[in-house]
């Protein structure tokens, strides 16, 4: 059992090296489309705005989820 969960470390491990160098500049252009959208004069560029930071904070959410999240909790 204790080799399956030091396989379990290493692979979420793995994936969290190789997903949050992507991570980060997400978080930075979302960030940067919040704020436009906040001070947005029209509706439909606020909403325009608000639909990129979905998307690129909903790739974050998933990405994470997907590195190993829950297997580090279920472990620990």
């Amino acid at each position: 059992m204790s080799s399956v969960i030091n396989v379990m470390f290493a692979l979420a491990l793995l994936a969290q090296v190789l997903v949050l160098p992507f991570v980060i500049p997400l978080f930075g252009i979302g960030l940067e489309h919040l704020w436009r959208g906040l001070r947005a004069r029209s509706e439909s560029e606020a909403r325009r705005c608000f639909v990129v930071v979905s998307i690129t904070w909903g790739l974050i959410i998933m990405a994470l989820i997907a590195s190993g999240i829950p297997v580090w909790e279920s472990v620990l």
